[in-house]
């Protein structure tokens, strides 16, 4: 299959007739490129490629986002922070997607989803060999969230528990960042809360 194919295959594949405007920006954005290159215009094939890819990432963005609760563990998910940072590279990788959850009493949690994440192997690495790296080591310790491991770091201050967790899913990268919690296991509940078979079966890991 060539990179043309394949790359128009992948951008009708991810996009459903709601977003058929973005998919026929999609589409013409390849077109461009593909004239461009006739021409041997070969930056301005990049760029008209790279906004292909940008559409294609925001559209998976998109989805991970609708996958996301809108509450969790009593906090309400920040919409106007929801953000998709496209990197450039195709199928999810080099995008974050964000999202912020607050609570009246002062909670906060920021998640970032990372797919195909470039920090994967490291994490994975660290948490199947935790005792190489010691009950706790700089980098935090190794725990089960539900049926996930994570790689934690907790900073307690009086009744102020901030908390960072890193947790590997399928070929992605969870963050999730937080403070104003009594305790850890307050922040651990509300990690363990996600709805994670939902959020599999947006990103693709899992069938509907």
């Amino acid at each position: 299959m060539t990179l043309n194919k394949f790359l128009i295959t992948a951008a009708i594949s991810v996009i459903a007739i709601p977003v058929f405007a973005q998919h026929e920006n999609i589409v013409k954005s390849i077109e461009n490129s593909k004239q461009y290159l006739k021409e041997k215009n070969y930056t301005a094939a990049t760029g008209s490629l790279q906004e292909a890819i940008n559409k294609i990432n925001d559209i998976i963005g998109g989805q991970i986002l609708s996958s996301l609760p809108k509450t969790s563990g009593g906090l309400n998910c920040d919409a106007a922070s929801d953000q998709v940072t496209s990197l450039g590279t195709m199928m999810g990788a080099g995008m974050i997607v964000s999202r912020n959850y607050l609570s009246e009493d002062g909670k906060m949690v920021s998640l970032q989803i990372t797919p195909n994440s470039p920090a994967l192997e490291s994490l994975n690495t660290f948490l199947d060999n935790p005792n190489d790296y010691g009950t706790e080591s700089e980098a935090g310790k190794s725990i089960k969230v539900g049926k996930h491991k994570a790689l934690s770091r907790f900073t307690n201050e009086g009744d102020n528990t901030t908390g960072y967790l890193q947790m590997p899913f399928y070929t992605s990268v969870l963050v999730f960042q937080g403070n104003g919690f009594k305790t850890e296991d307050d922040f651990i509940a509300f990690v363990a809360g996600l709805n994670y078979d939902g959020l599999a079966k947006s990103m693709g890991f899992v069938k509907e």
